[in-house]
Parts: C-alpha cells; sequence; structure tokens
C-alpha cells in the first residue's frame, strides 16, 4: 500500500533466525549468537527514526580443538587438558601448569607450543589427540 509523503504508516515484518545469523569460518555454517539486537528504521543511517531491540536465542557454537587452538583453550576444556595429562601426565597435571604459567602461556597455539624444545608433547602426539576430542570431525 503506497504511502503519501510526508504520512506515515504502521508496519510489520517477521525476523526468522537466519536474518540474523552469520557466516562461521571454522564450523562452516551458519550459526545465530544468542543476545540482544538492536533493529533502526530510518531514512538513513544517520537519520534513525525507530529502534526496537529483540532478544535471540543463540545455539552451541563449541570449536572443536585443533593445533591452532590456545593451550588456555585446551585446558579450559576438562576432556582435552585429561588428554594433555595422560601423554605427559608430570607436566600437565593439577601440580604440573601454574595458573601464572598458562597466563603467559595460555595465548599460544599448541602446535607451536608442541615444537617448542623440552616440551612435553610433539608435534607427533597433537593429531591423534585432535583425532579423539574430535571424533566427528
Amino acid at each position: 500500500m503506497p504511502v503519501d509523503a510526508g504520512a506515515t504508516a504502521p508496519i510489520s515484518f517477521t525476523l526468522s533466525a537466519r536474518d540474523l545469523a552469520f557466516w562461521h569460518p571454522v564450523l562452516r555454517r551458519w550459526v545465530v549468537e544468542g543476545g540482544e539486537f538492536e533493529i533502526a528504521v530510518g531514512a538513513s543511517s544517520r537519520d534513525i527514526r525507530q529502534r526496537a531491540v529483540v532478544t535471540a536465542v543463540g545455539e552451541p557454537t563449541e570449536l572443536p580443538l585443533t593445533g591452532d587452538s590456545t593451550l588456555a583453550e585446551w585446558l579450559a576444556d576438562p576432556t582435552a587438558r585429561e588428554a594433555l595429562e595422560s601423554v605427559a601426565p608430570s607436566d600437565f597435571g593439577p601440580l604440573g601448569i601454574t595458573a601464572e604459567m598458562v597466563k603467559l602461556m595460555g595465548s599460544i597455539p599448541m602446535i607451536r607450543l608442541a615444537r617448542f624444545p623440552l616440551t612435553p608433547i610433539g608435534p607427533d602426539d597433537l593429531d591423534p589427540l585432535i583425532a579423539k576430542l574430535n571424533p566427528s570431525g
């Protein structure tokens, strides 16, 4: 229905989950992130006339652990931590890595740590662990 210049008219539209989704390059699929989204309507991006907030329920986006995942990500996952401890129990055990060490090394990808001299886990140890932790991927 046309609206005359200067006149107003109510509108309604439906947003689907896909309208709020983004392409997740690691998961290789569309993902809806939970939270509040602001819908803004206006004559232009500098002339917003109405705003509304919608809340979307997100979906789980647990990323598979890879060699590029950081030490902190591996240790935060109970199954991955246990797997690391099984390979090098004395070094990755509860007393082996302190919170201070994680702060210092936590952002380093596992593949890089595995290549450091004297590291208790080597690059050849990572692939079997990754396959064990991500059986469907």
